[in-house]
């Protein structure tokens, strides 16, 4: 099954813009760039499980008043029917925290900045890799939250890709109708 048709759809150069942005973005650009593409893989990722229903499906994840419009309505409900897993939840919810930082903090701030340095080095995902493929110790703080963004964006995607093919439509209910006690 592909993406046409999908309220929210992924391309090869949504995948190189993403890794553009973030290689050349400041570090508030680089923040809010990678928690908007995680919030829409999150909202692809939800539409992939859910019923291929465009109509419904817009109104639960588009729009103001949609239920599951937010980045942390989508975490939780991700995380709440079984698509990500507590580290991807946990990791995704501080993505959330440096993008809200970023967002709404007027001062000017980096990700040393130490509010947002403490809350990186709470990142599980890029420690589950082993030292010796993947020394995180090495790392910047900006580098560990690129880090990070990208392989949650990896695991989202390709989840969603394995999902969207086992897609079914909705299921029509009868009720047969008799005299006879069941």
């Amino acid at each position: 099954m592909s993406d046409k048709g999908s309220v929210f759809r992924l391309s090869s150069e949504d995948w190189g813009d993403f890794s553009y942005q973030l290689s050349k973005e400041t570090d508030r650009g680089a923040a809010l760039a990678s928690a908007a593409f995680l919030d829409d893989l999150l909202a692809a990722l939800i539409e992939a499980f859910l019923v291929d229903d465009r109509g419904i499906l817009r109104k639960l994840l588009t729009g103001p008043t949609a239920p599951l419009g937010t980045l942390n309505a989508r975490i939780l409900a991700s995380y709440s029917i079984g698509l990500i897993s507590q580290d991807e939840s946990h990791d995704l919810a501080i993505v959330r925290e440096v993008r809200n930082q970023f967002a709404h903090l007027p001062r000017t701030i980096s990700f040393d900045t130490p509010s947002i340095a403490k809350a990186i080095a709470k990142l599980t995902i890029p420690h589950l890799v082993p030292n010796e493929a993947f020394d995180t110790s090495k790392l910047s703080n900006r580098q560990l939250f690129i880090n990070a963004t990208s392989m949650i964006a990896t695991f989202l995607d390709k989840r969603r890709r394995v999902i969207r093919d086992r897609r079914v439509s909705a299921p029509k209910f009868y009720i047969e109708l008799t005299d006879k006690p069941a």
